[in-house]
């Protein structure tokens, strides 16, 4: 790993600790920045403010907001909504795992995280709740299904949180997954 373009070192005094990683972002958001950032062929350049800004646009800005955000109009589910059952994950994915492609298979959950985030803007079913709940309630269940998938799917990378996600689907409450960080 590399820090600016230097490799990590006392005497230059740019060496970033896992413990320092973890108190800023937390065990998954240090392992998602980690895993997220390259190959294991390859160097990885990183940098604290890089970093952050990853934190922030993927974890805290993306994934956590669109979670917050489902959950929340999920409580005018007039049901129940049951999580399906994922025995195998998809072949794309397990093509990356077994190529221990890791940043690839993070980039794929994301991508997919990001459509979904997408597909709420279009739908926008803030209004279709009002006007008509049949069209709210399907597409809700969609969204919900693909959430259900994607904790699946993130549930070797960021274990806690994946958690937390199917806790939330379960209980239809959720908390902040990722706190802003300065």
């Amino acid at each position: 790993i590399l820090v600016a373009g230097q490799k990590m070192s006392k005497s230059l005094g740019n060496v970033i600790s896992p413990d320092e990683l973890i108190e800023k972002f937390g065990k998954d958001g240090t392992r998602y920045l980690l895993l997220s950032s390259g190959s294991f062929e390859n160097d990885s350049d990183i940098t604290m403010e890089r970093l952050t800004e990853k934190y922030h646009a993927d974890l805290a800005n993306g994934l956590g907001n669109l979670v917050s955000r489902l959950i929340k109009l999920s409580e005018k589910l007039g049901t129940a909504f049951e999580i399906p059952a994922m025995e195998v994950y998809p072949e794309e994915l397990r093509v990356l795992f077994a190529e221990y492609r890791l940043a690839e298979a993070l980039e794929w959950i994301m991508d997919r995280t990001r459509t979904l985030d997408r597909q709420i803007a279009e739908a926008k079913p803030w209004v279709s709740v009002k006007t008509d709940l049949a069209a709210f309630e399907a597409s809700m269940r969609e969204f919900l299904r693909e959430l259900a998938f994607l904790a699946r799917c993130l549930s070797p990378f960021l274990p806690d949180t994946s958690e937390k996600i199917r806790q939330a689907l379960i209980d239809r409450r959720t908390e902040a997954l990722f706190r802003r960080v300065g």
